[in-house]
């Protein structure tokens, strides 16, 4: 399947259809990954990950002291240290793109580059080199 960059979150995963790939030895449908949590839906999407038999929480990354914070408030570890490091998961399918709007651009490039289905809500991006590339 080819990569896509998806607009909107959650009700994204059952419309493409991801939970019918790559179920077999690994015991479970996409393995997903968190880049970002600047804005409240990702804590939507990773509660929704959580609580899906078909989809298994690959990692979670944040750069942001403050954010970091509220999340291990809410009892979300942050288990990489870098988005590089995150992209690096040969297991992780999905990567949910959550940064500030600033950041996603590259975000989602990164994760494009390394293979990775995108689920991004709008803006995907802020720069039109961004678009293009």
């Amino acid at each position: 399947m080819p990569l896509q960059v998806i607009s909107h979150l959650e009700i994204q995963i059952n419309k493409l259809g991801f939970k019918y790939i790559n179920k077999g030895e690994r015991g479970f449908f996409m393995k997903v990954g968190f880049a970002g949590f600047a804005h409240s839906h990702s804590i939507s999407m990773y509660n929704y990950v959580n609580s899906s038999e078909e989809l298994e929480l690959g990692g979670v990354f944040e750069s942001d002291p403050q954010i970091k914070e509220q999340l291990k408030e809410r009892g979300i570890e942050v288990t990489h240290e870098s988005l590089e490091a995150l992209l690096s998961e040969k297991d992780i399918d999905i990567i949910a793109v959550g940064p500030y709007f600033a950041e996603r651009g590259k975000t989602i490039i990164a994760s494009l580059k390394a293979g990775k289905h995108v689920i991004v809500d709008k803006p995907v991006c802020t720069k039109l080199c961004e678009i293009e590339e």
